[in-house]
């Protein structure tokens, strides 16, 4: 049975100091755990790192020297759909933040009622006193206050945890929009790429359909046979399958760097047509503690784990009671003639302490719940460290490695191609075999295809440095607080 009962309360100036005062040092409790950011044994320098060079520019895609690139990004990241889908999550997590922190303040209400009840007195009372049975009315109006003080830190503790994952949110959108940059970078690359090596396989079909009439007119005359001729035929053939496959890479390239844009495949056009005018810029790591900084996955991890330190906090304060406030101000009276007057006035003060006394081991379990959860994100916290360190160090492995291949290539780009040179000469004057010559056609052929394939590798593992160093900025989503 519950029962309410209403008083008047008239507390005088100096006890009420006492109280609120008594107040905010019990709100100062607290059972958050204290945070230690878990540490996996960061190394002090990256192994393959070159100090001389420059650390890369926040807006890394622009050291790649390409305006029409630049614009791509831009319009990717104004209209990219999957961006703004992180953006409006930020706005979902600050939503729900607001939502725990109203937890700290009273909740204050208006009200107005008008009751009519009888028989006067309660139900029964006509019968009971041998009374007229008469109806009675009342109208009300006033304010209404509730609010639960926070001795032990439980809201406050829930409001952080909110306040975290609001960071975890937004490092969750810089994340999206590092892979997106990366994304339209390596699409735009590749499309490059595929236009490259759609001239150099044009070049070698023209070269071998050029080769196939001089076979055909040596093998009139005697000095070839028809197995030399259907080979070049056959050589001429692979040379023509190989213009639609790369046509149809660059197609896709298009097609995904429409979308990636916000724009529908097919309604994308670029002017740009050369992989090797792309710049590959110079780049170095820097030390790994910057990189704990500025990479936001391990950002949104550390978040996820603040915010689960905080949730432990808000479990272990459901062991201890909880203290409420409730009260009522305005005036009552039942004729709306006398609403207004002072003695319609009226005050109900409600104070009530709930302490949970048996639940079959929930809040326990819940506690435990939140303690493991806080182990395991500490494990993704370190794991993704851990794979950050390891994309740094391989993506300066192969800048350095790619970059040294690129170089030697070039000789073999020059010598292959002199020796087709030679050997078409040589078997035009009937001083060389056919299959030394279709060798030589070959390699110079897949000489220049590899050049541009090293090219392309270069630039994507500069890519993934970029990446792997978290090497952006972006302004920060409408209302996000503490965001970079």
């Amino acid at each position: 049975m519950n029962f309410r009962r209403g008083v008047v309360v008239r507390i005088e100036h100096g006890k009420m100091v006492a109280l609120f005062s008594a107040m905010a040092v019990l709100g100062s409790c607290s059972f958050v755990p204290d945070y230690q950011r878990p540490d996996p044994g960061s190394p002090t320098a990256f192994r393959q790192s070159a100090s001389e060079l420059p650390r890369p520019r926040k807006e890394w895609w622009r050291d790649f020297a390409s305006p029409e690139l630049d614009a791509l990004i831009e319009k990717g990241l104004a209209n990219n759909h999957d961006l703004k889908a992180a953006l409006h999550r930020v706005a979902q997590a600050e939503a729900q933040a607001t939502s725990s922190r109203s937890g700290l303040f009273p909740l204050i209400s208006g009200y107005v009622q008008h009751e009519r009840f009888g028989p006067e007195g309660g139900a029964g009372a006509a019968v009971r006193y041998n009374t007229d049975w008469k109806t009675s009315k009342l109208t009300q109006g006033g304010l209404r206050m509730s609010y639960e003080l926070d001795l032990w830190g439980k809201n406050r503790a829930a409001a952080e945890s909110a306040e975290e994952l609001v960071l975890a949110t937004e490092h969750d959108r810089r994340t999206v929009a590092l892979s997106l940059i990366g994304d339209i970078v390596t699409s735009y690359f590749q499309y490059l790429l595929a236009l490259e090596q759609m001239v150099v396989a044009e070049d070698s079909r023209q070269s071998v359909r050029r080769q196939l009439s001089a076979v055909e007119q040596r093998a009139k005359v005697g000095e070839a046979t028809q197995i030399e001729v259907m080979q070049q035929r056959t050589a001429v053939a692979q040379a023509d399958s190989r213009i639609p496959a790369d046509g149809q890479m660059s197609d896709q390239a298009l097609h995904r760097l429409a979308v990636l844009t916000g724009a529908p495949p097919g309604t994308l056009r670029l002017e740009g047509d050369k992989l090797r005018v792309i710049a590959v810029p110079p780049v170095a790591a820097g030390l790994p503690s910057e990189m704990l900084q500025s990479r936001p996955d391990i950002a949104r991890a550390e978040a996820q784990l603040r915010s689960a330190n905080a949730d432990i906090g808000v479990a272990r304060a459901k062991f201890l009671p909880s203290f409420s406030l409730t009260g009522d101000g305005g005036t009552a009276s039942p004729t709306l003639a006398s609403l207004l007057s002072p003695a319609a006035l009226y005050l109900t003060l409600l104070g009530s302490l709930t302490q949970t006394i048996f639940d079959a081991g929930r809040t326990a379990a819940e506690v435990d719940f939140n303690e493991a959860r806080f182990k395991e994100l500490a494990e993704t916290y370190q794991s993704t460290v851990l794979i950050a360190l390891r994309e740094v160090e391989d993506a300066l492995s192969s800048s350095r490695r790619l970059a040294e291949q690129e170089a030697s290539h070039k000789e073999l780009v020059a010598i292959a191609k002199e020796a087709h040179e030679l050997s078409t000469l040589s078997y035009n004057a009937g001083h060389l075999e056919y299959l030394t010559l279709l060798e030589t056609e070959r390699a110079r052929y897949q000489a220049a295809d590899n050049a541009l394939q090293i090219r392309f590798s270069r630039l994507a593992a500069a890519i993934n440095l970029y990446k792997a160093l978290g090497g952006m900025e972006l302004p920060a989503a409408a209302g996000s607080k503490g965001a970079s």
